[in-house]
Parts: structure tokens; sequence; C-alpha cells
């Protein structure tokens, strides 16, 4: 037996989403749509002139999270004419090929963190890899490029950010390889010398990591030095795109010695939760880093809530336990009701309509014989 109720809403709260600020990015992708090992496969790398990139690895995987190989990256990138503060490197990699499926690559900065994973072929998907001292990840899928093409960042701009901001999705399919060249129909527009992109970093990062503890995700991040820290955020998701602000606490402000945060989400979610650290300076730049991801199991008797992200409206599916007399209520991220339903009598599966909230993170809480049940959902 279904049932279906419409709620009145009282608060509702909005997502945020928000793209990282960086100058070192993968500029280019060319891949072989067949098992060979041809010498044109590989990624351009854009960034400042000069920039080393002793330190700097790619890490390639397949479409399951499977590392193919790991290649430490060498060189200095130099202009790219007629620009004098940006160009691009080409890095041959030779087990670059797409066969019914895709591939990923992931650009790892030398402090371990990653700078950037994108997933790329025939099928619209995103990719989750481990990456040593980080942990689990997951990519954004750029595109496929047609024969004789390559993937290539275009638009205006001088960071990532930038060439997303201008056309949406930053990669076009449809370009001749450029091979160590700036790409077709990119303009680069940077106001600099091209030497201060590569200054430190507010917050020299560790690492980020996360672990599951019952039913609760457990994270931790460690810093080796702050400089005008003003405060960390953590973000949460369930899909990996869809993020909202969980948790928020203060920086050091200016410390040169090791420090630890940690922080325990008490409501994430049964299945994947995928966690991202924001950083704010006192003037208010902001730097994000990588992304992880924590996988809770199911606890017995717990409910499914499904589909989630959802747009019009959710069902509550009962496993062990039928809901018979229960209460259900709806939370957002600040811990604001914004909804309540009454389960009267028998109901295998309550339908449940959310049309009238906001975009976000929630969580459906109730009693069931006198457990706790608790799950989460996004409303898109």
């Amino acid at each position: 037996m279904k049932k279906i109720f419409i709620l009145f809403f009282f608060v509702a709260c909005a997502a945020t989403s928000s793209l990282f600020a960086q100058p070192i990015f993968i500029n280019e992708v060319e891949y072989s749509t067949d098992d060979s090992s041809t010498s044109s496969d590989g990624i351009g790398i854009f960034g400042p002139v000069g920039q080393d990139l002793a330190g700097y690895s790619v890490q390639v995987v397949s479409s399951n999270g499977t590392t193919l190989t790991i290649i430490p990256l060498t060189g200095t990138i130099a202009a790219g004419v007629p620009i004098t503060n940006r160009g691009e490197i080409w890095i041959e990699i030779p087990v670059l090929n797409v066969t019914n499926g895709n591939q990923g690559v992931i650009l790892i900065a030398p402090n371990g963190l990653i700078q950037q994973f994108v997933s790329f072929g025939d099928i619209n998907e995103t990719i989750t890899a481990t990456v040593t001292g980080v942990g689990d990840v997951t990519s954004e899928y750029i595109g496929f490029h047609d024969g004789g093409k390559s993937l290539q960042v275009t638009g205006t701009g001088c960071e990532y950010a930038d060439f997303v901001a201008s056309s949406g999705n930053a990669y076009v399919n449809t370009q001749a390889p450029s091979h160590g060249n700036i790409n077709e129909n990119q303009v680069v527009d940077c106001i600099d010398s091209g030497a201060s992109d590569s200054a430190v970093l507010p917050v020299e990062l560790v690492r980020f990591s996360g672990r599951a503890s019952g039913a609760h995700a457990n994270l931790e991040w460690i810093t080796a030095a702050e400089r005008n820290n003003d405060f960390f955020t953590v973000e949460h998701s369930t899909d990996g795109e869809i993020f909202t602000e969980i948790y928020r606490t203060a920086g050091k402000g200016n410390a040169e010695t090791l420090q630890t945060y940690t922080y325990t989400d008490t409501q994430a979610a049964t299945g994947a939760n995928y966690y991202r650290l924001k950083q704010t300076d006192f003037d208010g730049t902001e730097t994000y880093f990588g992304v992880i991801q924590v996988k809770l199991s199911a606890a017995e008797g717990q409910p499914q809530v499904y589909p989630n992200p959802a747009r019009e409206s959710i069902t509550v599916q009962f496993s062990a336990a039928n809901a018979e007399n229960t209460v259900l209520e709806i939370y957002n991220i600040f811990g604001e009701k914004v909804a309540r339903v009454s389960v009267d009598g028998y109901a295998e599966n309550v339908e449940i309509d959310i049309s009238g909230l906001a975009k976000g993170t929630y969580f459906v809480i109730g009693k069931q014989d006198g457990k706790l049940i608790k799950q989460s959902f996004i409303k898109q």
C-alpha cells in the first residue's frame, strides 16, 4: 500500500555550489578509440609560464576506478605564443584509450592534493577512484571527442573557473588537437605577469580524509601551515555534484606547525557521501580542496528514500518493518523543521510531495517501534 502526502513547508534552504580557483589544469585531452598505444594520446596542462611540473603526477583510471598507470611529471610550462604569461605543456599517455566506456585522468599536486579529476568517453558518467593519501574522489565528466579531434578548454579566462563560467562546460569536442599550444577558440586573459599564480597558497593541506563509523562519517584534515586563514567550511553531497554547507570552524590565522581538525557528520546518508573542504581568507578569498567519499552501510530496519536526488516527490520505503502510526519530519541542513507528516495506519511505501522545497539537502527523521529512523535526500 502506498500513501501520498502533500506537505506545507515552513522554511527552505537553497543549495550552493562553487568552482575553485585553479591556475594549473588539464587544458586538452586526446585518446584513442581502440587499444593501440598511439603516441598522440595524452593531455595538455595549462599554467603560468615557468611553472615546473616536477612533483606533479597523473593517475589514469578505468571506468570502474581501477588505476591503469601513474606518471610522474617533468618539464616547465613555456609561453603559448603570442601569449607571454601562460602556456600549455603536452604530456604523452600511451595507455589513454576508450573502449566501450570511459576513462579518467587525475592531476595530483606535489602536496598530494587533487588538482583536477576529469572523465571522458562515449558514456556520460562520472568515475570514483582511490588516490593514495586522499581516499576516494569523484570525477567531473567532460564529454567525448570525434575521430581526429580532442577535448579542449575554450572561452576567455585565466583560471579554470573563468573558462567554465564563460562557456558552461569548458571543454569542446570539435577542436583540432593543439598538443602543447593554446587551444583553438581559447582566449587567455590574465592581468598578472604570470608569476603571482604560483605563489604559496594560504593553507598547505597535508591531507583531507574520512571514514565510516557506524551511522556516522568521521572527517579529518591536517594543515602544515596557515596564512591569513579565517575559517574552513565542510560541504556535503550525495551525488558528487550538488554540495551544501554542513559545518564551519575557525582557522588558526597564521601557523607554521601541524594543525588537526575533525568533524563528525551525524546526519550522513546511507550509501555514498561526498565531502569537500573550502578555506576562506580574512579578505574573503576562497580556496577549494579535493572531494572525498565516505560510504555508509544501511542499518537493519532503516527505510530507504528514493529517488535521490529528487525533484517532485520522494518515496520512503520501509524494509524490515512496515510503517504504522509513524510520524516523519523533514529538516533542512540548519536543523530547522520544514515539514511533518503522520502515517496513519499501515503502509509499506510513503510518497511525499517535495515540489514546494527549495534546492538543497534535507533529512527525513522519525520513530518506528521506538527506534529512530533517519535518511537524507537532495532536492534538485
